[in-house]
């Protein structure tokens, strides 16, 4: 179980600095005053919200995994 808690936050680290680099195409739209909601900022959406989904499971596996007194 630990070993899936660490997994779980890595890919969350991952897609967090995914999302980051791909926010970074997004500030010159913004700049010259584009569209807003196109494929960067879904792609950049996607990503941190996939960041926080992994987050939130691998606080789910380790608080589960404290509770465990089975060894």
């Amino acid at each position: 179980m630990a070993i899936l808690t660490l997994v779980l936050g890595l890919a969350g680290g991952i897609c967090s600095l995914l999302g980051i680099v791909t926010a970074l195409d997004l500030l010159p739209t913004f700049i010259k005053t584009e569209e807003a909601i196109g494929p960067i900022a879904a792609t950049t959406a996607f990503f941190w919200g996939l960041a926080a989904l992994l987050f939130l499971a691998s606080i789910a596996v380790s608080v589960g995994h404290s509770g465990d007194s089975y060894d």
